[in-house]
């Protein structure tokens, strides 16, 4: 039973990021404990996304496809799909990736320099914040539905690329 009306999101497909994570958790034998316990998470945090409450940030999201073999692709809406997936199973002894931010935001400033965009140029086309498409350049730091956005609007297709390898 769903709590509450899941927040309704234009690039991020929550009821299949939901869906797929419940149904690769159970496939591979995992309890919302044992995989909140791994991924140093708490277990509500589970229990939100697989209720569709809350969209995940990109580091989770990117720890979730990784330790379920998933591919973070998939959950784009507006976007091309990758065509491979290459995200495989962690192993007990391995750390989950978590997403490299500050690759991401160099690739945002090289991809917007390359359209020849001023940086209050994006705020004003495509309705985002000034201030808080600033702080993303600056600081690499985002929420997954700007992740997705971001990667429509300047044509970044595949993500896998973003996995840091800790």
């Amino acid at each position: 039973m769903k709590k509450g009306n899941p927040k309704i999101s234009e690039y991020f497909d929550l009821h299949k990021f939901a869906s797929d994570v419940s149904q690769a958790r159970s496939d591979r034998g995992f309890t919302q404990d044992e995989m909140a316990s791994f991924l140093c998470i708490q277990r509500s945090t589970i229990v939100r996304y697989e209720d569709e409450t809350h969209i995940p940030t990109p580091d989770y999201l990117f720890r979730f496809c990784r330790m379920l073999g998933l591919d973070p692709n998939d959950y784009r809406k507006k976007a091309i799909k990758a065509q491979e997936n290459d995200c495989n199973e962690v192993t007990a002894n391995e750390m989950p990736p978590a997403f490299d931010s500050e690759s991401f935001r160099r690739d945002l400033l090289d991809a917007r320099l390359g359209q020849n965009m001023l940086q209050d140029d994006i705020p004003r086309i495509y309705k985002i914040k000034r201030t808080a498409y600033g702080a993303i350049e600056r600081t690499g730091k985002l929420s997954t539905e700007m992740l997705y956005k971001l990667c429509e609007i300047f044509h970044i297709n595949d993500l896998k690329k973003y996995i840091k390898r800790q």
